[in-house]
């Protein structure tokens, strides 16, 4: 990990097999962000979701963590991503949305890394 990495927090929000991706310039991304000083992983993707989509939501499973290799501002950064239950039928945004039929990798390839694998050892 790199020694100035910013911390965020993503969602893996899906309905009838299709992933809610938000549309950036020349991009996807899921929605989530950087995480707060001394806020959980767990806290900082409920804030996000309520933030970007209008939508209460809560984190169903850690998927795990993906250390990107993609950079912003010069900093590194390392995903925690979760499988989240939303309301999704109450999106409320100015983001540009959508439902992206979802696939294996998808998720590596739009945060721009791998899972990282914890040892047993």
């Amino acid at each position: 990990m790199d020694k100035l990495s910013w911390l965020a927090s993503k969602a893996v929000i899906l309905n009838d097999h299709k992933l809610l991706t938000l549309r950036m310039p020349g991009y996807l991304d899921l929605p989530g962000g950087r995480m707060k000083e001394k806020e959980t992983p767990e806290k900082a993707v409920i804030r996000e979701v309520k933030e970007e989509l209008g939508i209460r939501s809560k984190p169903r499973s850690f998927l795990g963590t993906i250390v990107s290799s993609k950079r912003c501002n010069g900093f590194g950064l390392t995903f925690f991503v979760f499988l989240v239950d939303a309301e999704v039928d109450s999106v409320n945004t100015d983001l540009d949305y959508c439902w992206t039929p979802f696939r294996p990798g998808m998720i590596e390839e739009i945060l721009g890394g791998n899972f990282v694998k914890i040892s047993s050892d």
